[in-house]
């Protein structure tokens, strides 16, 4: 089922597409205009979406995946729903409906028909239903569409919900943005169960009878085709392990590995291995602009689970020596703890006021 949808008009004229200018030149903003537009948004920091070349570092790239999300719908969580921005209603299968079941949602049966991109086919609905969607601290209370078989989405949220909370999707970053009160939030895509879904709905692709092609599972890697292989250099700590190339010749492969474990000191197998760089090897120097006045940032109180993270990363920097305690600092910078997809936590500093006094 193609969740690209557009409703049809109650006077029965298909609702308009694309306005197209006549006159081109006239119509469109100056670039002084779009210029000053992008100037005024971008003073506005605590408005601002971003994304990050860093937010891609986890992910299984190349990809084309679908962007599956885990959300909260009316106070459960479903963790296969789709990210549409080309869908004009929030879609939700009667199954997630009944694994709901509470006795105040209500199906209504007189809803607007959905028809399919083309036109062509109308879309059988049971109804309408207002339904609590949920997620970090925002709260929006949505109608979806009840289709019979959604398969194999819990849910589509379309339009209406992105426009709803003034969310941003990113399929390239598999995450979705948006600001709320209490600044950028961001809801991260699901790669294995995106990929778990279209390896569902594959075989649903041809006609019965029909010789499919083969695939394989994106989510898993063959390793025939694995251009590298992995290797242990110390039997006694397995997990120190290195990648060569699987194409080497026997003879470069044995002198590689016997060089590679002669020299494993070399390796930084954790941040403990590195307890300084001599200067004279490198170092780091802040070009800060003298005229700028050194900030103190007030302190921000964290969560038990965030402060316990940075606790602990603390702890660990100051046993292996990397970082020391100070008195009286001119600059003053909070932690600001995120979790990665993984579900650790990844600490880091708002260094937003030292870098505005760092000129480029």
């Amino acid at each position: 089922m193609d969740p690209t949808l557009r409703r049809r008009r109650s006077d029965g004229s298909r609702s308009r597409q694309l306005a197209i200018s006549k006159d081109p030149a006239r119509d469109a903003p100056s670039h002084d205009s779009r210029d000053n537009h992008r100037l005024g948004k971008a003073t506005l920091n605590e408005n601002t979406i971003t994304f990050s070349l860093y937010e891609n570092v986890e992910l299984d790239t190349p990809h084309d995946d679908a962007l599956i999300i885990t959300i909260d719908l009316a106070g459960v969580s479903f963790s296969k729903v789709l990210i549409d921005s080309g869908c004009v209603a929030n879609l939700l299968s009667h199954d997630t409906f009944e694994k709901i079941s509470r006795p105040d949602l209500a199906i209504n049966k007189y809803a607007p028909p959905l028809y399919s991109f083309g036109g062509g086919s109308r879309v059988p609905l049971l109804g309408n239903v207002a339904i609590t969607v949920k997620t970090h601290d925002s709260e929006k209370e949505l109608e979806f569409s009840v289709m019979h078989d959604l398969s194999p989405f819990d849910a589509v949220l379309g339009r209406p919900w992105l426009h709803q909370m003034k969310a941003v999707p990113s399929i390239y970053h598999q995450c979705v943005k948006f600001i709320s009160p209490t600044g950028e939030k961001t809801i991260y895509g699901n790669q294995k169960q995106s990929r778990s879904c279209y390896m569902a709905e594959y075989p649903k692709m041809f006609p019965k009878g029909a010789n499919q092609p083969a695939v394989r599972d994106p989510s898993t890697k063959d390793p025939e085709k694995d251009l590298a292989c992995t290797i242990s250099l110390d039997p006694q700590s397995p997990e120190k392990c290195v990648s060569i190339g699987r194409d080497l010749s026997p003879k470069i492969r044995d002198d590689l590995v016997v060089f590679l474990r002669n020299n494993i000191n070399t390796f930084a197998w954790s941040a403990a291995d590195m307890p300084g760089i001599d200067i004279n090897v490198a170092s780091h120097d802040l070009n800060v602009d003298p005229t700028f006045k050194q900030i103190k940032q007030k302190r921000r109180k964290l969560g038990p689970e965030r402060a316990k993270a940075v606790n602990d990363e603390v702890d660990k920097l100051l046993k292996i020596g990397s970082i020391r305690k100070v008195q009286y600092p001119d600059w003053l910078a909070n932690p600001v703890v995120v979790k990665k997809k993984n579900g650790k936590w990844r600490v880091c500093i708002d260094f937003t006021n030292l870098n505005k006094a760092c000129p480029k």
